[in-house]
Parts: C-alpha cells; structure tokens; sequence
C-alpha cells in the first residue's frame, strides 16, 4: 500500500507526495466471464471505460478466460475489477483463499467483487460476512456486493443484514428505460447497476453485460 505525506499550501491547494494517480474516468463497463470467448480489448476501450472479469468461482473453479481477459483489459489502460461467483456449499475461507490468490500480484483498478445469486444452497449471512472479511483482510480492499431485488430479500435470510449496507453495491436490473434501479433490501443507493445481458459491444462477440456508474471511486 503507497503511503502519501500531505501539504496544505496558503492558497488552499493541497499536494501530495508522490502525486496521487488520478481516478479512472468511469461512466459505463462492462463484466464478463468465459463466455464472452476471444475479445478484443482495443475494441472495447473505444466503447466502454471499466470492466468486471471473473476470477473464480466456488472454492476450486478459475474461469479459464481470467489471466486473459485480466492481462488483456489491462494492456490497453481499461480500469478492472475481478469478481468471484460465491457458492454457500463451500467453506467462506477457502472461497476467499482462491480468490484472493488470483490477485497477489495485481489487484486491478477497481475493488473486487462478491457476486451473491447461488440459490442451489441455503444463504448464510455469516458465512457471506466471513468471506468478505477475509478478502478484505488480505487484499486490503474492502469488497463490493454484486447482487439484485429478485434474490436478496430479507426473506431468504431470515431477516435484515445490518451490515450489508456498509458495503458499495452493484445491483443486477434489466431495464433499457427505468431512471434507477431497484434495490434489494438492506441498501438505499447503489456503485454501478447491471442493466441488460444483451449488450452489444464492438471487440466482442454475441451478447454482453451493460453496467452503469454512480457515485465515487
């Protein structure tokens, strides 16, 4: 982690040494997985100004597109976020374990991402709340939350999540024409909204992820 030294200079102009990198310009990105297969990142820069990428999945599954996609996005100067798809079956730390170790060595531009959405197994929240504290832990970034209305309900827990509003969210809801989202129980405002699945994008092939950005890196 890069520590700064702050100076208040009299006319009210504030520096930092080194110079703080600026923050990526964000407005509207993409997320994608293996199943976007072969993609032209130049192309998609032309188009698009962030990307989710999935890293893995459960407690032993590494999208095979990963390194490419991760490396790939980054060559061309696209600000990336990797996301794990989180299974209940599975032990939270080794869950975290195998994310965490996808990203060591370059931990992307934008934080990383807990997509909830598994409904084969019974949804715990402590088990969800030890996984995220061990990202966070041991990336030193707080994660975000993927998830939407039509799966977290605090019906399907049992009752409200306190803590999940402490955490930015990314909200999955399909509309070409609504103003905002819906949001899922437990948060009142959302980081980026997941608008279609069919998204046409120059670089890729078939359909894609649209997502929006609100709010501050």
């Amino acid at each position: 982690m890069t520590l700064y030294s702050r100076t208040d200079n009299a006319d009210g102009s504030i520096l930092f040494s080194p110079a703080k990198p600026p923050a990526p310009v964000l407005t509207e990105g993409i997320d994608v997985s293996l199943y976007q297969g072969i993609i032209n990142w130049a192309s998609v820069k032309s188009q698009k100004t962030f990307a989710f990428i999935k890293a893995t999945q459960g407690n032993s599954i590494t999208d095979p597109k990963f390194s490419t996609n991760w490396s790939g996005a980054k060559a061309v100067g696209i600000p990336r976020g990797a996301y794990h798809f989180y299974q209940f079956r599975f032990d939270p730390i080794s869950q975290a374990n195998l994310f965490c170790s996808k990203l060591v060595t370059d931990k992307g531009e934008l934080p990383p991402v807990v997509d909830v959405e598994d409904t084969a197994t019974p949804a715990n929240a402590s088990q969800l709340k030890l996984f995220i504290d061990t990202v966070t832990s041991s990336l030193g970034i707080r994660p975000i939350i993927y998830t939407g209305s039509w799966w977290w309900t605090n019906a399907r827990w049992g009752g409200s999540v306190p803590w999940a509003k402490d955490y930015a969210l990314w909200v999955a809801y399909y509309s070409l024409t609504a103003a905002v989202p819906v949001l899922p129980t437990d948060w009142k405002t959302y980081q980026y909204w997941q608008y279609t699945s069919s998204g046409v994008v120059a670089g890729i092939s078939g359909n894609v992820d649209l997502n929006r950005y609100n709010g501050v890196v």
